[in-house]
């Protein structure tokens, strides 16, 4: 874009533009300036970038340039207000263990305008009126703050396991998590039960997807394809998931 041209001189401009109202036109300048700041990193820096994205779990946490892409006038945006709204659910609806934050946010290169990959986890025999009741105050409360939600993954509350998507699945054991982790822990373990090494495998792949998605990571901080390819693969080594029998076993 324009914006990715503007050199140094217009940082200011930019996080004035990362401000906006236009969540559009949050995004091209939040993009501009990533790509702005990481150019004017000496190699040392671009490096620590670099390892921050291959060794955090929950990367988004240890990105050095999270400072630079959000506002400065509310530096725990969006952190804060996602737990926010998860621990007011929580408290009205006891059914809802917590919210999966998945992709760019969860991963550590989501700027302000992208929307968010994101699902519920609710405990197991909640009915379906209660989990539609608890998910739409979800999509209410989140558009109040700004944010756009993408693609629904929430887990469903059936225990057949065998028969659910594994990218429903797979949110149990991935992403930045915000609620109660030893009501998740008990999900986790329930479905590790429940299913066999085949659907295990399914779930896997989902998450090694996962990992894999980091395509945009260039056009965002102007990172190359080299460099992307290292993360990918350092990611996919380092955090891939190990066989149902282990996973049962540190339950």
């Amino acid at each position: 874009t324009a914006l990715g041209s503007l050199g140094p001189i217009a940082l200011d401009d930019l996080r004035l533009l990362v401000k906006d109202e236009d969540l559009d036109v949050q995004r091209e300048a939040a993009t501009a300036l990533g790509k702005i700041q990481v150019g004017k990193l000496d190699q040392q820096k671009k490096q620590e970038v670099i390892r921050n994205f291959i060794y955090s779990q929950e990367p988004l946490l240890a990105n050095p340039l999270a400072k630079d892409l959000i506002d400065k006038d509310k530096p725990d945006f969006p952190l804060y207000p996602l737990f926010d709204v998860v621990n007011k659910l929580r408290n009205d609806y006891p059914s809802l263990i917590g919210l999966v934050v998945l992709g760019s946010l969860s991963k550590g290169y989501w700027i302000p305008g992208r929307d968010i990959d994101w699902g519920l986890v609710f405990k197991e025999g909640s009915s379906e009126k209660k989990t539609d009741l608890i998910t739409n105050n979800f999509k209410k409360a989140v558009d109040s703050l700004g944010f756009r939600l993408c693609q629904n993954n929430s887990l469903p509350t059936s225990d057949n396991y065998m028969e659910v998507d594994p990218s429903k699945l797979e949110i149990v054991f991935n992403g930045l998590f915000f609620g109660n982790r030893k009501e998740l822990g008990k999900v986790q373990k329930k479905i590790l039960e429940k299913i066999n090494q085949s659907k295990w495998r399914e779930i896997q792949q989902v998450w090694e997807d996962s990992l894999n998605n980091y395509s945009k990571m260039a056009g965002r901080f102007g990172l190359g394809q080299e460099e992307i390819d290292l993360v990918i693969n350092s990611r996919i080594l380092l955090w891939s998931l190990p066989d149902l029998e282990t996973m049962r076993q540190h339950q």
